[in-house]
Formats: structure tokens, sequence, C-alpha cells
């Protein structure tokens, strides 16, 4: 589960003497107490980001992370019998600001494909009709949102990914 790969993330990056928050309240919490339906799940998540901003003014780095619904064959980077699930970022183009977010991720992306290549499959903007276009990024200039492989990657694909994604982040 996505919650998994958080704590794993923390893991690694505690390890590497990087301090990690794991915001542990539920979105889906969050929704049934308003009222809420599921497609407003990032007004959930953006009441608990709000909280986390206001508590910790010396954060650095916000990782939204969430799994693809992409085919395996999109999701999976196999390097020499090592097996990796691979990164996606999304940047919303729809608020003031966007290219602050967009330059954090592209650093993020060439760090990890300097030391895998073919490791993300790049960067996505969104923006327009039918698109959210803003996932909560307009909080902060220091948020990113990562598809972290898919639903049919294993979780030694994702612990392998995740080691690397902490490694970026220390650089």
């Amino acid at each position: 589960t996505v919650k998994t790969m958080q704590y794993i993330l923390k893991d690694y990056l505690e390890d590497l003497g990087i301090e990690t928050y794991v915001e542990n309240r539920s979105v889906s919490s969050v929704l049934k107490e308003n009222g809420w339906p599921y497609n407003r799940s990032y007004d959930a998540s953006r009441l608990l980001i709000k909280d986390i901003i206001e508590g910790y003014d010396s954060l650095k780095l916000i990782i939204d992370l969430h799994r693809d619904s992409s085919s395996l064959d999109k999701t999976l980077l196999d390097v020499d019998g090592k097996r990796y699930a691979r990164i996606l970022f999304v940047i919303g183009t729809e608020y003031d600001g966007y290219e602050d977010n967009y330059s954090l991720a592209n650093k993020l992306m060439g760090i990890l494909e300097d030391s895998v290549s073919g490791i993300t499959r790049g960067i996505t903007k969104k923006g327009g009709v039918g698109v959210n276009g803003i996932y909560n990024q307009n909080l902060s200039k220091k948020m990113v949102l990562i598809e972290l492989g898919g639903q049919y990657n294993e979780i030694e694909e994702l612990n392998n990914s995740l080691e690397l994604l902490a490694q970026a982040v220390l650089r």
C-alpha cells in the first residue's frame, strides 16, 4: 500500500540522516468526517497538508506519494536483473508558481536518471478541463507528487526505487 511505501521511504531517509515526518491521518477519515464524496480527496488531503506545513516550518521537501494505475510494462524497469518500479512526477499547472514545483521535480528526476537510466517516466504536467491541475502543490514550492510504480509492481521493485529516491533527496 501507499502507507507502507511511505514508511519504507521514511526509514531510508532517516538512515541517511534526514529527519522525516509521515502523515498518518487518513484522507478517508477526513472525507467521512466532512460528509464528502471520494472525488473530494484532494480537498481532504489539503487540510492535512496545511496542518503539516503550519506545524513544521523547517520542511525542505513535501512528497505526495501515490501509485499509478498504468500497466506493468510502463511501470517496471529491469537493469541487469535488478527490478525497479518506475517513478513518474506529476505537476499541476493551474496555479501561479507551478514552475518552482516543476523545477524541483526536474532536479530530482535528473539525479534519479543519473543513478539508474530509465528509472523515471518523466514529468507529466496536468491542467485544463476535467483535470485537478493543482494537486495541492500551490501550498508549497517544495512539493512534488510522485507516482511510484503501479498496482502490479511488487514490493521489492518499490523498495529498490524508494532507496534511490531517498538518495536523490539527500543530494
